[in-house]
């Protein structure tokens, strides 16, 4: 208390100001955990087969569709939209393992077409699209409440779309010299003008609609909840949701559940944490506002034996990257 005195005092002054000092504690709002249930059960390690360097190469990728859109998830009613999840599997005997992301994104209906495409064409890995925001020492009980408690989940998304040689002269911006080396002499050759390659992108405003509550639990072990998703504010408060005590699901005024967020976690590479948002919902954040939304998948598979130097026998021996990479980018309709 004396901590945010001063600092409301413009006594203390710290070099990265926040909405809270950096120096809280506990959150008095003490959030809980979210629901502890596994609802994604499919095998995405596809131990049907059995060779395990066929099933390193194989090229089909694997399908969590079904969880893009769930009816009466958990015992409520209606179908539930999945905003943001991750999965991860691992199979010790069959030493292979898999983790993935499930990412949305909101955008402009004039520039739905264009993303779309790009996106289909991105290599990417794990910046495909902006990082969601990180909230700290905001209370979980005023993410959803508060406007000035959470960052702005707009964010800038930039593509390349192609290579463009380019003469730069001398004293221009993008010049650089040339270092040459004479037997142990460096030379510096400052040419009159040089060729340079210049990346010509083109960025879309987009909306993160989840953001993320980071409360660190070394600062007390009250601070059980960590790192939890939930609604970006642009939505919460768009359609009226409000908060309760101890979760992070967000509700109607009347009371009807609105998102829910749900886990499982056996270890550290057998886990599942999503967050969904009611279909009703979102369909109408989406047409108020003319936006629509894309899902992208990606994720990566890699061979993994018990020993770490076994692993790196194995893909030497057969000629094999470390870890494999796949995406998938589906439409909302």
């Amino acid at each position: 208390e004396q901590y945010g005195l001063r600092e409301d005092q413009d006594l203390i002054k710290e070099e990265y100001p926040d909405f809270r000092p950096s120096e809280s504690d506990i959150d008095p709002t003490f959030p809980e955990l979210p629901e502890e249930k596994l609802i994604f059960t499919d095998d995405l390690l596809f131990t049907e087969v059995s060779n395990l360097k066929n099933w390193y190469k194989a090229k089909q990728k694997p399908d969590i569709s079904k969880l893009h859109n769930i009816r009466n998830l958990g015992g409520n009613a209606g179908e539930w939209i999945c905003m943001d999840g991750y999965i991860s599997q691992q199979n010790i005997e069959l030493n292979r393992e898999i983790f993935m992301f499930l990412k949305t994104i909101i955008v402009k209906e004039s520039d739905y077409k264009e993303i779309l495409d790009l996106l289909k064409n991105k290599d990417f890995r794990s910046d495909w699209i902006p990082r969601i925001t990180e909230n700290h020492y905001t209370f979980a009980g005023e993410m959803n409440t508060i406007k000035e408690a959470t960052y702005d989940n707009f964010r800038e998304l930039s593509f390349e779309i192609k290579k463009q040689k380019q003469i730069v002269k001398y004293g221009d911006k993008g010049y650089y010299p040339k270092f040459l080396r004479d037997g142990k002499t460096k030379k510096v050759e400052l040419a009159d003008e040089i060729e340079i390659e210049r990346s010509i992108t083109k960025e879309f405003e987009v909306l993160m609609p989840v953001c993320e509550y980071n409360w660190e639990s070394y600062h007390s072990s009250t601070n059980k909840a960590g790192h939890q998703k939930t609604l970006s504010k642009e939505l919460s408060f768009d359609l009226n949701l409000i908060n309760r005590p101890q979760t992070f699901n967000l509700f109607e005024i009347e009371g009807e559940k609105a998102t829910i967020n749900i886990s499982s976690r056996q270890d550290d590479k057998n886990s599942q944490e999503f967050i969904f948002l009611r279909k009703d919902l979102i369909d109408r954040y989406l047409k108020i506002n003319k936006y629509k939304l894309i899902w992208g998948l990606w994720g990566e598979k890699q061979i993994s034996f018990k020993e770490y130097n076994d692993t790196l026998s194995y893909l030497k021996k057969h000629k094999l990257e470390g870890m494999k990479k796949f995406k998938t980018i589906t439409p909302y309709l």
